[in-house]
């Protein structure tokens, strides 16, 4: 049901805007004041960014998430500044600024992370793992492009090694410059315990020689780039390098 209202809001909140087209289909055009915009996420075209009253937007339909009768949920914020927007070999890289969640990651349309909760997420899939082996001395990471995951990783003195795989060197790069509060200003690269590894983290669990203790997978939503790292194969090659 809530999923549901979130949806019926939406609708109503474009309908009102000047100008706003929406057909209650996954295809679709939106088109404010001239300005359109299609994002193809799978074989859907959907909403990524309007503008209401002037004021640009961001919405992200939640395409992982259904209810009844095939509703669906969205969750979006106001665009208070655009600090960056590229594409990569793999994916499309945003950051945007909104007053109240602070800065915010986005890669092929998709929210990954804010300035605001990121501790949150970063602690538990950080900390939950670490402290359930009773002696972590060798850690791998897989994705985690913003640093956040590697810095909490990192603030166990016991741990002797950090091998992070992540395939996007933009990422990489964008969230040292534009997120430091995640990366501690791209400090946690520097750490001699951190070997960051550019690549296919899939290709990577494969072929590798090394062994490690936690395995922590921080990877994007399974399509793209990081579709491979939600197949059995990935996770029966994964068990391998496990001690």
């Amino acid at each position: 049901m809530f999923f549901l209202v979130r949806h019926l809001m939406l609708m109503w909140l474009l309908r009102c805007a000047n100008n706003i087209l929406v057909p209650l289909k996954p295809m679709c055009t939106i088109s404010i004041e001239g300005f359109t915009k299609k994002i193809k996420i799978r074989q859907k075209i959907l909403l990524r960014r309007f503008k209401i009253d002037g004021q640009p937007n961001f919405i992200e339909d939640v395409h992982s998430i259904y209810t009844v009768k095939g509703s669906k949920a969205f969750q979006g914020f106001e665009i208070n500044k655009t600090l960056f927007e590229g594409k990569s070999e793999y994916q499309d890289v945003s950051i945007y600024e909104n007053d109240s969640l602070g800065r915010i990651l986005t890669l092929d349309g998709i929210i990954q992370i804010t300035e605001c909760d990121e501790f949150v997420y970063q602690e538990m899939m950080t900390h939950v793992p670490i402290f359930s082996h009773e002696n972590p001395k060798n850690v791998l990471i897989i994705g985690g492009g913003d640093g956040g995951i590697l810095r909490e990783a990192l603030r166990h003195k016991g741990i002797k090694r950090v091998v992070m795989s992540e395939i996007d060197q933009l990422v990489v790069d964008v969230c040292i410059e534009y997120m430091p509060s995640i990366n501690n200003h791209g400090k946690v690269y520097n750490d001699p315990r951190t070997q960051l590894i550019v690549g296919d983290a899939f290709s990577f669990v494969k072929d590798t020689d090394l062994k490690f203790d936690v395995a922590i997978i921080d990877s994007t939503d399974p399509i793209g780039p990081g579709e491979k790292l939600f197949s059995g194969e990935f996770y029966k090659n994964l068990i391998e390098i496990l001690n």
